[in-house]
């Protein structure tokens, strides 16, 4: 029967500090006893990998039922094998002379699956892949591109609508007195406010989302390049 006993606070501070020390020690015997773990996890995963001997056993005695590439770890040929009676002995036959890339092939497979290996962008292949520039504005990704293609797009925009596209078109015949009598400004004046109005409301909207997108795209990190950490904004990130 254990009893606990009260630590005074500079025991429980030596304690914590050699618990610790002992956690993250990193150099001398700490790397080694790492490395031996993890040797020995490693050594521990390869002895589930599949043999060529146990392999060609089940393909000899349980082949028509697929069980060598039960063990393999292909099911569904397994099943397929199982449900045709070894492909009609012929696909028996032919699993018989690629046993050994078969084997080969779910060693290496099993073996990616158990270790995942992350290699850093060179200068070189960063090159292959696209920039991390985020772009949600409809109107242009710039001020320059907005200025010059905010216009025709409203315009397009805003036709799009049946009710703007009729409204329009009532405007037009009213240019000709012999149609109507009435004034052309009677109409031609709300559908200009209207215009006016959404493509004003249209641009202040992009005008938020471009400044979301520049605090977004400018934001900075730090880079692993050359050994050192260099900052560099979110947008030329790869």
């Amino acid at each position: 029967m254990f009893r606990s006993v009260p630590e005074s606070p500079s025991s429980m501070l030596k304690t914590s500090t050699m618990i610790e020390s002992e956690a993250f020690l990193v150099d001398g015997k700490g790397d080694q006893g790492v490395n031996q773990s993890i040797g020995a996890h490693d050594s521990k995963k390869k002895d589930f990998l599949p043999r060529l001997p146990v392999a060609a056993l089940l393909w000899l005695f349980g082949g028509w039922a697929g069980l060598h590439r039960l063990y393999l770890g292909d099911r569904a040929g397994a099943r397929e094998m199982c449900l045709s009676l070894g492909g009609c002995v012929v696909g028996w036959l032919s699993d018989g002379f690629h046993l050994r890339a078969m084997v080969a092939k779910a060693r290496a497979a099993k073996s990616n699956h158990s270790v995942r290996v992350i290699h850093a962008l060179s200068e070189n292949t960063a090159n292959l892949f696209c920039h991390n520039r985020v772009s949600n504005t409809k109107y242009g990704a710039t001020d320059l591109e907005m200025a010059v293609q905010f216009l025709p797009m409203s315009i397009l925009e805003q036709l799009e609508r049946n009710t703007n596209r009729y409204f329009l078109f009532i405007a037009i015949l009213q240019l000709d007195p012999g149609l109507t009598p009435t004034n052309p400004l009677t109409t031609w004046l709300p559908l200009g406010i209207i215009f006016f109005v959404t493509a004003a409301r249209e641009l202040a909207d992009d005008r938020q989302r471009l400044a979301s997108d520049r605090a977004s795209n400018y934001r900075t990190y730090l880079v692993a390049q050359g050994g050192e950490f260099i900052p560099a904004s979110s947008e030329f990130l790869r």
